[in-house]
C-alpha cells in the first residue's frame, strides 16, 4: 500500500515483469513515461503491465494506492 498526502509528486518504477496497481481512495494524475500518455485515476481504477514500469503520479488530495508486483518498487519525490 502506498499512502500519498495531497499535492505529492511522485515517480514509480519497478523492473519486475508483473506490475498492478488499484486506486483505494483519491484521485491520482499519471503520466506513463514511454508513451506520455496523461490520465486521471480515480477509486476502482488499476493500472496493468508486464514489463518494467516508470511512472510519474501526483495527487491533489490525499491518495491510497494498492501495488503488487513481482519485484521490489521504488518511489521516489519528483
Amino acid at each position: 500500500m502506498v499512502k500519498l498526502p495531497a499535492n505529492a509528486k511522485v515517480q514509480l518504477s519497478s523492473t519486475g515483469s508483473e506490475f498492478k496497481a488499484v486506486v483505494i481512495r483519491g484521485a491520482l494524475n499519471f503520466l506513463q513515461a514511454k508513451t506520455q500518455q496523461n490520465r486521471v485515476l480515480r477509486p476502482g481504477s488499476f493500472l496493468a503491465a508486464e514489463q518494467p514500469v516508470q511512472i510519474a503520479l501526483s495527487a491533489d488530495e490525499p491518495a491510497l494506492l494498492y501495488v503488487r508486483t513481482n519485484e521490489p518498487f521504488q518511489l521516489a519525490r519528483n
